[in-house]
């Protein structure tokens, strides 16, 4: 009714495919209400011109739907015009901003009608594309075909046991994300890193040449908060590198020479896949064709990611699809996983598997020592208790040491002493760069006692920057402490985040100061960041020095996702002197905050 009225007053013109209009409402928008959604009515000042971007909405196309599991569905299609899309199953719906969305908690042998929407910036709506399936039929359990059994599934405490996995870093770094029907861990730091005690055991080829391979499912890595773009990577990490406390060092570099000898990464970002390897990872001929297509991942959308370990290349599958290739040919037969998270806060990880020979995992765990205590040409890194120790095997001490002169180190742990070994073949002893050095010892030993110290001595004055301590448990050692699992409850949808541009028309924009007079363009783009799921927006509100410009609904044919929207306001008559726009962007549901922007501009004088 609304607009029936909008388009009486601008005397009958028609609405045509991709024009450009100038609409006015004289009305004063109305206060949203507090209970119930949000309606909001469209008001535009006098003194400007919204610039509608209005193009025909096609419905879209290559609707696939896949299964990782017997109760999801992934729904995948090709982009189309629009600022999002809507996405609905059963009585379900959902707005997103990407050409993808998964659907959880899916009953097995149900058929689910799936239908998706092209939404623009005002809520219009495309002809829907739709499509059956039953997710047990969808899924296709032969991607563990060729894993070691079982398979790791990260949905709760448990699989985190020391049994399987280290975690490494500060102990509140993961989380249980609750999703419908399912949980999985999420990653809550910027940076984390976990550990996998299972051994990769290369094996024969199998029948796609492979003689080992690591199996990923997780979402993401897309987009951070900040715009960073977050990578997630595999590295596996032959004897001794396996027990470095923290790659963050060395995998973040590009020079091979950081990297461990023999170690092969598989780095995951945005963008696709790649491939670092250290200085002892010799070079092939192979050539294996990349055909996969890069696909940013969304948050809450799964993917699974494979390392291929081929006698003469390595290879990065993408849910079947090879996305990256080296010719490489790893020069060890065993290795472990380390899972590094680099800057990718919030993303999920659902399941792990390692390809090869059978081998069982060896329970593990990690005692972080320091500050260190200096003393003349020695350092104490700390007390253990044998209630630490008393049911391992073997226990490793591994050292960051600043020192001089190249001079040989000696770990003391109580009566027992072992001349440490540095971790890199380059790692000799120096003043400016930390060395790692390691040494082991095996248990029990009367030597070491019930409480014993830990030192370093040497020739020189030396200190510690990092140590610690790994564990490793007998066979029938039952699980160490599970680490620390924060309950994070389900993921709350929020609108898209405001941008505001401010420009004069002269082409000036802040911080110079504009010429009296002219046109100013308002430009307020609604965007997702690393959120594909949208809260419904029921519309924008744009002010000038907290008096309303513009109130627009963005509910023509439903709630928006997002959009752009393009305001140019005549500045004849504004002040000399600074001013402020703010852009608000009002969710359906009350309940839901708002989220707002805003961007100062200055008017000068003659």
């Amino acid at each position: 009714m609304q607009r029936r009225r909008l388009i009486a007053l601008l005397g009958g013109l028609a609405v045509l495919v991709g024009a450009v209009f100038v609409l006015r409402n004289e009305a004063s928008p109305p206060a949203p209400t507090s209970t119930g959604p949000v309606s909001l009515s469209r008001f535009v000042d006098d003194r400007v011109e919204y610039r509608e971007e209005r193009q025909a909405l096609a419905a879209p196309s290559d609707l696939k739907l896949t299964s990782l599991d017997v109760t999801s569905l992934r729904a995948t299609w090709t982009p189309t015009v629009g600022y999002g899309y809507e996405v609905r199953w059963s009585d379900q719906v959902r707005l997103v901003l990407v050409p993808e969305t998964e659907i959880t908690g899916l009953t097995a042998n149900d058929e689910v009608t799936i239908e998706v929407r092209a939404v623009d910036a005002e809520g219009h709506r495309s002809a829907p594309a739709s499509m059956k399936a039953v997710p047990r039929l969808q899924y296709n359990e032969a991607w563990a075909d060729h894993l070691v059994a079982p398979v790791d599934h990260f949905d709760g405490p448990a699989a985190l046991s020391s049994h399987r996995w280290r975690a490494l870093g500060a102990d509140d770094c993961l989380g249980l994300r609750s999703l419908p029907g399912v949980k999985r861990v999420e990653i809550t730091c910027d940076n984390a890193e976990l550990q996998s005690n299972m051994q990769l055991v290369l094996s024969e080829p199998k029948d796609d040449g492979a003689v080992g391979r690591v199996v990923l499912t997780m979402d993401g890595p897309g987009t951070d908060p900040n715009g960073l773009n977050q990578e997630v990577s595999i590295t596996l990490l032959p004897e001794p590198f396996d027990d470095l406390p923290w790659l963050g060092m060395y995998d973040s570099m590009s020079a091979p020479t950081r990297i461990p000898p023999g170690a092969v990464i598989m780095h995951v970002n945005p963008f696709g896949a790649s491939f670092s390897q250290g200085v002892d990872v010799p070079s092939t001929s192979r050539v294996v064709p990349v055909s996969g297509r890069s696909i940013v991942p969304s948050t809450g959308v799964r993917h699974r990611w494979e390392l291929r370990i081929l006698p003469d290349a390595l290879v990065a599958l993408r849910d079947g699809e090879v996305m990256a290739a080296a010719p490489a040919a790893v020069p060890w037969k065993v290795a472990r996983a380390r899972l590094a998270f680099r800057d990718a806060k919030g993303t999920t990880i659902d399941s792990f598997g390692v390809g090869g020979a059978a081998e069982n995992p060896q329970s593990t765990s990690i005692i972080t020592l320091g500050p260190s205590s200096r003393e003349p040409y020695a350092t104490t890194l700390g007390t253990l208790s044998s209630v630490q120790f008393g049911r391992a095997e073997s226990l490793r001490v591994v050292a960051g040491v600043y020192g001089n002169n190249d001079a040989r180190v000696t770990v003391h742990l109580g009566d027992r002493e072992v001349v440490a070994k540095p971790m890199f073949p380059w790692g000799a002893v120096g003043p400016t760069v930390s060395t790692t050095l390691y040494a082991d010892f095996p248990l029990p030993d009367p030597a070491i006692g019930d409480s014993p110290k830990l030192r370093l001595t040497s020739t020189t004055d030396i200190d510690s920057v990092s140590a610690s301590v790994v564990l490793r448990d007998k066979p029938d050692a039952p699980p160490r402490k599970l680490p620390k699992l924060a309950d994070l409850g389900p993921t709350v949808p929020k609108v898209a985040t405001p941008r505001l541009g401010v420009t004069h028309e002269s082409n000036t924009s802040p911080p110079t100061r504009f010429p009296e007079g002219g046109k100013i363009r308002l430009v307020v783009e609604l965007v997702g960041d690393h959120d594909h799921v949208i809260a419904p927006t029921a519309g924008i509100v744009v002010e000038l020095d907290g008096q309303p410009l513009v109130t627009l609904p963005t509910t023509a044919g439903g709630p928006s996702a997002g959009g752009r929207y393009e305001f140019w306001l005549d500045a004849t008559g504004l002040s000399a002197g600074a001013h402020k726009v703010s852009a608000r962007v009002q969710p359906v549901d009350p309940a839901v905050p708002t989220r707002d922007t805003q961007q100062s501009f200055e008017i000068r004088t003659g």
